[in-house]
């Protein structure tokens, strides 16, 4: 029987300790390392976790955090305040701040400034302070002054590598909160080679301050440490490697983080992958390997076995590969995972039958495009050398351990100082009768010797130029829309037209038109925004939100004769803000157009006065007529020359002249657009003094005005005094008939119409389900049919607008007359401008019109404002 003392090859981990050794070996053939890191793109994220695992970084690397504390500040926490912690020990330095995947240029003060590229803007809004760990840590001032019943002095975090950020709010800068990730130079570490501690990439320097760590490493000591071969490994990781664009890096770096919580022996695995490493644990000591050519240590032939050996020639497919691909962290892709260009050998692939054979590597450490090109180079080639041996030698296998070259010299197999690597060494003790053949077969007693599994090696294996480095491209390494990057409408263009309603009104309106931004996740489910302001104001007015596939919008109630402008922007499907886009000017049409003249007028004297009549133009937009009055028939009044009086109908009595009094008269029509007609006349008539005799069952309301009827005018006892009493005439006398006056045309008691109640302030919209009134009007009425226009126009407030849901709100409208509803409307946008004309026959009589809205039935509370409230009447029959 024999007995053995076995080291095995383990990825990554470690065996117990025996007499002669252990061995802890990287082996380059692994097809899928475990996944300590939590997978290359999990290094950025920010979350909040009470249970987070601490972060130790090494290198440079673009890491997220644990939010620790948050808070807000102001009115209405205006402000946001967050503390990040971003490594559990102290770092070298924290370079850059960055907000999802853009970094936040500072100033000295740490206040963020303009980028100078397409990055958002958020100077004025974010303040960033950087603590780098260190064991005399001071708490953050600025926190302590914002909240200083939340943050003390005692709150340091020593040992803590955090980021202390104030985000100033602003739905346009921030649709969400960011995720926040700082570019860190991490973790200082020891150079035996110089007996200093400072900032370094080097990866054996790496490997072996986390082998020494007891917080989160293998927790060794320095007499377990092998300083020189950690020298020598650091030596090779500092050889400069000449690039293909020009210029040289380090052979070998390692730049990344690992999460506390991860198994130590899978975190060794990763950073000795970013050197082609092996790190081996033998006599007590850690010993490391960086991935270079070796001389052999030993050479053996056929005198130095106890026994036959095994050869294997060829792997299995699983083993072998003609290509690798894989990914690595890009610095030129944000610090995020991208692919290195993949690895090919044309020779392994004929010899494979043109069968491509696939290799991935996974390099959590590596931030180079040329380094990951060089591992996979030397996975690829390792790969191939294939030949393994397993060799029993005598004690002169206590030469090498694993990790050694050796060179073997048998001429059976053609072998002259053919190079194996050393996989796997176990010492063994043998019983000599069990020996065939070699030294001590004679079952004299136990045999002592070596066991070694080998694997082929060349020293092409790690032979590299700068010719063979496939170029990255500075590219994004993604055909993943960026949803920051948000295009913007184009070609805007701004015209003016009017239209006419249905009462022969006519309304301004602007016509904004443009072409479709070249984005799909703004045409496909985005929106536009638009706003619009008169050239002479400061402030936009938001009109209406559209879909992301219209090209045009209306924009209606502006005022003729005024320039304004249109601004859009876009919004994509993720919520994000494009630019504000702005028009060029636009002069506001309106109807210019004048109504036609008014035709027939006369003019006839009566009791001191002179009544006018005419025939109206057809007109659906006649708005008024108005009347000229001169006290001779020359000149004839201008188109600049102001009316006497404004008629809304077809009859004009002039009254409060003397008797004999002659005027001249001129009419024109003017319509709602206030376009005007030429003068039409004129007619002329003389005020008449009346007897007595004339009044009887003569006299109507209308004609008796304050002090009019005076005795001289009066036959005797016509009117006795008790016949007229106050306010009112007795009726009881023969010589008034009975209801002849109607108290609506008595002087004090005139009709009302036409009423124009119009208020343009802003009035604020809940959503309560509630009728709020929004307008009133009271006429007193002569009976005849009245036409009525009314409506708002309705805006949408800012808070409302921010939280992406505004579009959807809807509110009913009713007018009613003296309580009792004569028009309703359901479920109207509120954002939008309502112009409506109706009939109404009110009765004769008082009546007061209420205009009200109800909701608005939306997802919010408070929606916004109508303003521009109008209620209109007008008589159209007298």
């Amino acid at each position: 029987m024999s007995a053995a003392t076995t080291a095995v090859v383990v990825n990554g981990a470690f065996m117990v300790a025996s007499l002669a050794g252990s061995v802890v070996y990287q082996r380059q053939q692994k097809r899928k390392m475990e996944k300590a890191m939590r997978g290359l793109g999990g290094t950025t994220v920010t979350a909040r976790d009470p249970a987070a695992a601490r972060r130790i970084i090494y290198g440079t690397q673009r890491v997220g955090g644990a939010i620790v504390f948050m808070s807000g500040s102001g009115k209405n926490n205006k402000y946001l305040h967050l503390v990040v912690a971003i490594a559990g020990h102290e770092v070298s330095a924290m370079r850059e701040l960055w907000f999802d995947d853009y970094r936040v240029p500072l100033d000295a003060n740490g206040e963020a400034v303009a980028p100078g590229n397409d990055d958002p803007d958020l100077t004025g809004h974010v303040l960033a302070k950087f603590f780098d760990g260190s064991p005399d840590q001071e708490a953050c001032a600025d926190l302590m002054a914002e909240l200083p019943d939340k943050w003390t002095a005692n709150h340091r975090l020593r040992g803590i590598a955090y980021v202390y950020i104030r985000l100033k709010y602003n739905a346009d800068k921030f649709t969400s909160m960011p995720n926040v990730s700082v570019l860190v130079d991490g973790k200082k570490v020891f150079d035996p080679r110089t007996g200093t501690t400072g900032f370094s990439a080097n990866t054996a320097l790496c490997i072996r301050d986390y082998m020494k760590d007891s917080a989160y490493g293998f927790g060794c000591s320095d007499a377990e440490i092998d300083d020189p071969s950690f020298s020598i490994a650091a030596n090779i990781c500092d050889e400069q490697v000449a690039l293909s664009g020009g210029g040289f890096e380090s052979r070998y770096t390692c730049n990344g983080c690992i999460d506390s919580d991860s198994t130590p022996g899978d975190v060794l695995e990763a950073m000795l992958e970013s050197m082609a490493g092996a790190a081996i644990y033998t006599g007590g000591l850690w010993n490391i390997r960086a991935g270079a050519h070796r001389e052999p240590s030993a050479t053996f032939g056929l005198d130095d076995l106890r026994g036959d050996i095994t050869i294997q020639t060829r792997d299995s497919l699983r083993d072998t590969c003609n290509a690798v691909k894989g990914t690595y962290v890009s610095e030129e892709n944000k610090w995020q995972p991208a692919d290195f260009p993949p690895v090919k050998n044309a020779t392994y692939y004929a010899e494979d039958g043109n069968e491509r054979i696939w290799r991935e590597l996974e390099l959590a450490f590596t931030t180079s495009a040329a380094t990951a090109q060089r591992l996979a180079k030397i996975t690829l080639e390792r790969s191939r050398q294939d030949i393994t041996v397993s060799l029993p030698l005598k004690l002169q296998g206590m030469r090498v351990r694993a990790g050694d070259v050796v060179a073997l010299n048998f001429d059976r197999y053609g072998w002259n100082q053919k190079l194996f690597e050393v996989m796997e060494w176990k010492f063994v003790v043998d019983d000599a009768e069990l020996v065939a053949g070699g030294s001590g077969g004679n079952g004299s007693g136990p045999v002592l010797g070596v066991d070694v599994e080998l694997r082929e090696t060349a020293a092409g294996v790690w032979d590299w130029n700068s010719g063979e480095e496939t170029t990255v491209d500075l590219a994004p390494n993604t055909d993943l829309p960026d949803f920051r990057s948000i295009a913007d409408p184009r070609n805007l263009a701004l015209g003016s037209d009017v239209i006419v309603q249905p009462d022969g009104g006519t309304v301004s309106r602007l016509l904004a038109t443009w072409d479709q931004p070249l984005d799909e996740f703004v045409v496909s489910g985005g929106n536009i925004f638009v706003e619009y302001k008169a050239e002479s104001e400061a402030e936009w007015a938001p009109w209406a939100s559209v879909s992301g596939e219209k090209v045009s919008a209306v924009v209606v109630g502006v005022k003729p004769g005024i320039y304004y402008r249109v601004r859009l922007r876009s919004q994509n499907t993720q919520g994000a803000l494009g630019a504000w886009v702005v028009s060029g000017t636009a002069l506001a049409a309106g109807d210019t157009t004048p109504p036609g003249a008014p035709s027939g007028l006369s003019a006839l004297g009566i009791f001191q006065g002179v009544r006018l009549r005419w025939t109206n133009p057809a007109d659906s937009d006649l708005a008024f007529v108005e009347v000229y009055e001169a006290s001779a028939a020359t000149p004839a009044p201008t188109s600049e020359s102001a009316a006497y009086a404004r008629i809304y109908g077809n009859e004009y009595i002039r009254q409060g002249l003397t008797p004999a009094q002659t005027r001249y008269y001129w009419i024109r029509a003017v319509d709602n657009s206030g376009n005007r007609s030429a003068w039409v006349g004129s007619a002329s008539a003389t005020a008449q003094a009346v007897d007595t005799g004339q009044l009887t069952g003569k006299i109507t309301g209308t004609q008796i005005d304050t002090n009019a009827v005076q005795t001289p005018h009066l036959a005797a006892n016509v009117v006795t005094a008790e016949k007229v009493g106050a306010n009112q005439i007795i009726t009881t006398s023969a010589n008034i008939a009975a209801l002849v006056v109607d108290t609506l045309h008595l002087k004090g008691q005139a009709v009302t119409i036409p009423v124009s109640a119009h208020t343009s302030a802003s009035m604020t919209i809940a959503g309560n389900n509630t009728w709020q009134t929004i307008q009133t009007a009271s006429i007193v009425s002569s009976g005849a049919p009245i036409a009525i226009t009314f409506g708002f126009v309705g805006e949408v407030s800012n808070a409302y607008l921010d939280n992406g849901a505004w579009q959807g709100v809807r509110a009913d409208l009713r007018l009613q007359r003296n309580g009792t509803t004569i028009f309703t409307l359901g479920a109207q946008y509120v954002l939008s401008s309502m112009l409506h004309a109706i009939s109404d026959l009110p009765g004769a009589g008082a009546a007061t019109y209420t205009l009200s809205i109800y909701g608005p039935q939306g997802p919010s509370v408070d929606v916004g404002t109508v303003r521009n409230r109008v209620i209109q009447m007008m008589e159209t029959k007298k």
